[in-house]
């Protein structure tokens, strides 16, 4: 398959209307560029020059016998277009059918001597080759003279008037008759082609007529690949006539899609739309469906994984016979044949005539050597098309068996020439062993394939029957006059007794057949209809004398017998079984029985209630002249007679899915009962087995689940939970010492517990693991450090530890830290081992605490080791600078917190005077210096005038010494202060 882009340009140069002027020369390839058609023989090439519409001419062939012709140009083009441009090759052109790659299409030049461009994945071929073949094949003429011959195709003619048809010399060895441009170039180049078994088509070879494709089969052309698809949308609008038209030739059908899949959702909608359109044009899943590899978007490390999802669509589409198309190089590179197997795959490989016989082509399905009916994409000359179409039989491929038939894998049943009916499934490989096909099962022979039928043993140890159409058989079926069953789930056949759908219940021997009459079967006696093969219950009369078999398990009883119809009871002949008749007394166990004649007990004698027959005690109802079974209450006492034997039962008994347990004298028993094989187990007040954990009294209880065993005196695991059942069966519960010496805890329900617990307002842990409580350590348990006493309560508050710090654990028993508030009181415990701070300074997130003997923190004014006096706030920290306490001023080093006392002190710019206990002065004062100053509200010295208490002082601006008996002149006004200076204006 070649680039279409090129294929677009030479299609457009084919509307010029140009004309060809052709030689023929004996054994030399023809090529017809302007129409984007070139035929080589695949061993010589010419080239083509336009010439002007006006130009004609003709020669005549000298030897009229020449078996092979070949045009070649001897003109030169009149027109402006230069010979090597209108030489442009077009071998090489992608498929891409797309308007978009239209428009974007070029073609090669390439050298004008050649006229061929190659595939970007194949090798160009010398100019040279084209001088050589043609000595090569003048060599071969065998010494005839050859005469060039011309033919003149007037192009105005063919193209204007499809009704018209042009004439080839009649030298020529056949006529050429055509309706457009592209079909009479092609009929002419075709009939001097050498043979190949396929060509390619895409939509630009346009709608080819039959008479086309008829003239292609008469050179030995035989499969047709039409191109149908590309990508997800596009489909060639001529594939349908393509196809039709090839058909009606006699030619076979194959497919292809041009890919640009680039992910696995395009590679299945790709594949969707391939299928979509195949199916519309009447294709069925045999047609030969080909992926042309050459995109340059496909060429992607993952792309053989993305053609195989590509392929596993189509194959669920029903499209099941595939093949890849692909250049050596490609392939080499991406390994796409792989996913087909290189049977299926085409190569191209354009003028490579030579690796015919390399071992390259040794195991590839097709190769494409030549162009030599190019415009439908060249010949495919050997292998999947001209062998593997043609394929028919059995062949192994990659370890799997395929069946063809003219050349497409098979699929389904088939039936093969050795008498063999096998299987191929969707991929076309042969099945074996079991395989679930259309709802049925089938066996095929592990080493042949064929199909099984009759009866198979299985690996899995099953024997299955499988009918004449090799299907796995349920449920019951007659096979060569026996009756069999067959499991209806898995086809196992039955073995044994077996309850059918309608009731019966019969009984398959060893090799499966269905029994009848009397059968020993694990040395019991039972009886089979000899018609139905239905087990017997109840009594049945067999060559005239009567045997009974128990009405639930069909085994034949003898003595003794409940006859649940009659119910009376019956003797039957130990020996024989059969019913004892015409005696009046049996001897049984050392015990006389009265009989009647008809083989009943005598009950002249028996009264209402209990009674003993024999061995047996049973309940005789005198009013009604039967013995009764099932349950009696007899004294407020509850009795149980066997439905079977009428006897009364003793010791433990199954009754409607419940146990029961009688004791000796037939009572049935409740509560806690000690059986004869030592074990206890537990009646409820109905007198049913309990099984589990049952609450009784308002203690736990487990009881085994099979045996209903009482467990006592052990641990035991039930639903994920521990349990310790003491010697009396109750479970514990509470804090409990285990014989292990570990002391675990169970809550009331007596359920073990695990971790953190609370019980009894203490905290308390138990190994999540183990249970084992933690008593006398500390521990850290989810990042938090407790202390767990010898009791096991966590510690909670202040804790004096066995190594001497003193901690504290709030009231969940975790450790704390850092500073706490606790009873109103600060302290501080050390961030990482949890001391409590104690006697000592500490500053803490930059701030200073003093904590006494017991830990607290100092508040208030306090004297320290030092001898200085500090003040702590009510949050125990240091103060500094200036502070107001119960309404005074105090002031303390601003670095060491000490407090100023019995001293003067300016801050801030202001003076203050500090008494002896530290607070600041206000109101008048005397100094140690004896000048009386003022101290404001603030204990601030003051200056200059001042109204106190609504008289006038004035104090020294500099010193704030008070002024007396002195007058000042303020401000221009004259004051006279007394000798208490109090002044006033003069």
């Amino acid at each position: 398959m070649n680039n279409e882009r090129q294929k677009v340009q030479a299609y457009k140069n084919a509307q010029q209307k140009t004309l060809k002027k052709w030689t023929l020369f004996s054994g030399i390839t023809l090529t017809a560029l302007s129409f984007g058609l070139i035929l080589h023989s695949g061993t010589a090439q010419a080239d083509v020059t336009t010439i002007n519409d006006s130009s004609v001419s003709q020669a005549t062939a000298n030897d009229a016998n020449t078996e092979s012709v070949v045009l070649t140009s001897t003109s030169v083009s009149t027109n402006n277009t230069d010979d090597s441009a209108e030489s442009q090759a077009v071998n090489s052109s992608s498929k891409n059918d797309t308007s978009a790659t239209e428009a974007d299409a070029s073609t090669s030049t390439s050298d004008t001597q050649t006229s061929i461009t190659s595939d970007t994945d194949s090798s160009t071929q010398d100019s040279t080759t084209a001088q050589q073949s043609s000595q090569d094949l003048s060599k071969s003429s065998s010494g005839s003279t050859t005469t060039a011959t011309t033919v003149e195709i007037q192009n105005s003619s063919l193209v204007t008037d499809s009704s018209e048809s042009s004439a080839v010399s009649e030298s020529s060895t056949t006529a050429i008759v055509a309706n457009t441009d592209q079909e009479i170039a092609l009929q002419a180049l075709a009939a001097y082609s050498t043979s190949a078994d396929a060509i390619d088509v895409s939509s630009y070879q346009g709608a080819m007529s039959v008479g086309t494709y008829s003239w292609l089969k008469s050179l030995g052309v035989k499969y047709v690949i039409v191109k149908l698809t590309q990508g997800t949308t596009y489909t060639n609008p001529y594939a349908q006539t393509q196809i039709n038209n090839a058909k009606a030739a006699g030619l076979a059908i194959a497919t292809y899609d041009y890919a640009v899949f680039t992910n696995s959702a395009s590679a299945i909608a790709e594949a969707d739309h391939y299928a979509n359109v195949a199916s519309s044009y009447g294709l069925d899943g045999s047609t030969l469906m080909i992926a042309d590899m050459e995109d340059s978007v496909t060429k992607r490390s993952n792309i053989a994984a993305l053609l195989n999802e590509f392929w596993n669509e189509l194959s669920r589409r029903g499209y099941t016979n595939h093949g890849v198309y692909a250049s050596y190089s490609y392939d080499q590179t991406y390994n796409v044949s792989s996913t087909v197997g290189r049977s299926k795959t085409w190569i191209a490989a354009y003028y490579y005539d030579y690796w015919k016989n390399t071992i390259l082509n040794s195991d590839y399905g097709a190769w494409q050597y030549t162009d030599s009916f190019n415009g439908y994409d060249g010949s495919i000359d050997m292998g999947m098309f001209s062998t593997y179409m043609s394929l028919n039989g059995e062949k192994q491929e990659n370890g799997y068996w395929y069946l063809y038939k003219n050349g497409v894998r098979q699929t389904g049943f088939q039936s093969l020439s050795d008498g063999r009916t096998v299987y191929y499934n969707s991929q076309g490989q042969m099945q074996y062993g079991e395989q679930k096909i259309n709802g049925y099962w089938y066996y095929f022979n592990t080493s042949s394939g064929a199909m099984t039928t009759g009866f198979q043993k299985l690996t899995d140890g099953r024997t299955v029957y499988y009918n004449s159409q090799g299907q796995m058989q349920y449920g019951e079926q007659k096979i060569n006059g026996y009756w069999y069953y067959f499991n209806t789930s898995s086809g196992a056949m039955t073995t044994g007794f077996q309850k059918l759908a309608d009731g019966r219940t019969v009984y398959y021997n060893s090799q499966g057949q269905m029994q009848y009459g009397s059968q020993i079967i694990n040395g019991n006696k039972y009886y089979f209809n000899t018609w139905s093969g239905a087990m017997t219950l109840g009594e049945v009369t067999i060559d005239g004398r009567n045997y009974y078999y128990n009405s639930t398990t069909g085994i034949q009883e003898v003595g003794l017998v409940y006859n649940q119809v009659t119910k009376k009871l019956q003797y039957y002949d130990p020996i024989t079984g059969a019913l004892k008749t015409g005696v009046t007394s049996v001897n049984n166990n050392n015990t006389t029985i009265k009989l009647n004649v008809d083989g009943s007990v005598n009950v002249t004698n028996l009264t209402t209630g209990l009674n003993k027959i024999g061995s047996y005690m049973y309940y005789y109802d005198a009013n009604k002249g039967i013995f009764v079974v099932g349950w009696q209450v007899i004294n407020n006492k509850k009795y149980y007679f066997d439905i079977n034997t009428a006897q009364m039962i003793m010791g433990e008994k199954n009754i409607s899915g419940y146990w029961y347990d009688f004791n000796n004298n037939g009572i049935m028993q409740s509560g806690f009962v000690k059986l004869t094989n030592g074990k206890t187990v537990y009646y409820n007040t109905q007198g049913q087995m309990q099984y589990g954990l049952q609450t009784i009294n308002g203690k736990i209880y487990y009881f085994n689940t099979w045996s209903g065993e009482m467990y006592a005196g052990k641990e035991a695991q039930i639903n994920g939970k521990w349990y310790n059942f003491t010697s009396d069966g109750s479970a514990s519960t509470g804090f409990t010492k285990l014989a292990s010496g570990k002391t675990v805890y169970y809550n009331a329900q007596g359920q073990m517990q695990y971790g953190l617990q609370t019980i009894n307002g203490k905290i308390y842990y138990f190994n999540t693991w183990s249970g084992e409580m933690y008593a006398g350590k500390e521990a850290q348990i989810n990042g938090k450090w407790y202390n767990f006493t010898s009791d096991g309560s966590a510690s909670t508050g202040f804790t004096k530890l066995a190594s001497g710090k003193t901690v504290y654990y709030n009231a969940q028993g975790q450790m704390q830290y850092g500073l706490q508030t606790i009873n109103g009181k600060i302290y501080y415990f050390n961030t990482w081992s949890g001391e409590m701070y104690a006697g000592k300074e500490a500053q803490i997130n930059g701030k200073w605490y003093n904590f006494t003997s017991d830990g607290s923190a100092s508040t208030g004014f306090t004297k320290l080791a030092s001898g200085k006096t500090v003040y702590y706030n009510a949050q125990g920290q240091m103060q500094y600078g200036l502070q107001t306490i119960n309404g005074k001023i105090y002031y303390f080093n601003t670095w060491s917190g000490e407090m100023y006392a019995g001293k003067e002190a300016q801050i801030n710019g202001k003076w203050y005077n500090f008494t002896s206990d530290g607070s600041a002065s206000t109101g008048f004062t005397k100094l140690a210096s004896g000048k009386t100053v003022y101290y404001n509200a603030q204990g601030q010295m003051q200056y200059g005038l001042q109204t106190i208490n609504g008289k006038i002082y004035y104090f020294n601006t500099w010193s704030g010494e008070m002024v007396i008996n002195s007058e000042v002149k303020i401000a221009g006004v004259q004051y006279s202060f007394d000798n208490k200076g109090i002044g006033s204006k003069e």
